[in-house]
């Protein structure tokens, strides 16, 4: 869908349903994340230290959350 990256975002219309979601650093990590139809729904991603680089963890987060927190963000290419 799009490259992570830091203070940045990216859209992506999915159709409702439970979907899974990964991010791959040195390791992939994934989770899955219930999307529900008509309602903007966010994931976050959140940062722990790894042997070679850290680890970046995805997790979805509530409406209130996401919308708050991209508004420091730019839309990613």
């Amino acid at each position: 869908m799009g490259t992570s990256q830091g203070r940045g975002f990216f859209d992506t219309d999915q159709p409702a349903g439970t979907r899974q979601i990964s991010i791959k650093t040195e390791w992939g990590h994934g989770n899955s994340i219930n999307v529900i139809a008509g309602k903007p729904n966010f994931v976050g991603c959140s940062v722990t230290p790894g042997v070679l680089m850290a680890h970046i963890l995805p997790n979805q987060v509530d409406e209130a959350t996401g919308e708050a927190e991209i508004q420091d963000c730019k839309l990613a290419e």
